[in-house]
């Protein structure tokens, strides 16, 4: 509750983001009714406020969906999200170039090619 308060305190910070965002949420659980826009938009906002390093990134509009479903609470959600993020050291995952992905993608291949050819 205090963090959303200050993400209303400080509307310009997430203004920049807000846009995509709501691009991702439209697309995203769009059938899915117990998961709102809303909802899902205001996690991914406050990610966003809190790491200004990564703000939002395509994509995690479903890591936070997928928290907001199991735990049906904004809060509880933006804090599994958090913790997964925090703890399994992916932001470099969410980071706008992306060099986790590569990497996972690059072992991904050699995998394939060893195992599959």
């Amino acid at each position: 509750k205090a963090l959303r308060d200050r993400i209303n305190s400080c509307p310009n910070i997430i203004e920049k983001v807000e846009e995509v965002i709501t691009l991702d949420v439209q697309r995203s659980f769009n059938n899915t009714k117990s998961i709102s826009s809303t909802n899902l938009s205001n996690i991914l906002k406050t990610y966003a406020f809190y790491n200004p390093e990564i703000e939002y990134c395509q994509g995690m509009n479903f890591l936070a969906g997928f928290f907001y479903f199991y735990f049906k609470d904004e809060e509880k959600a933006f804090k599994g999200m958090l913790g997964l993020i925090q703890k399994f050291d992916l932001t470099e995952l969410f980071n706008t170039t992306l060099p986790r992905l590569k990497l996972y993608f690059y072992v991904l291949d050699r995998l394939i090619s060893m195992y599959l050819p």
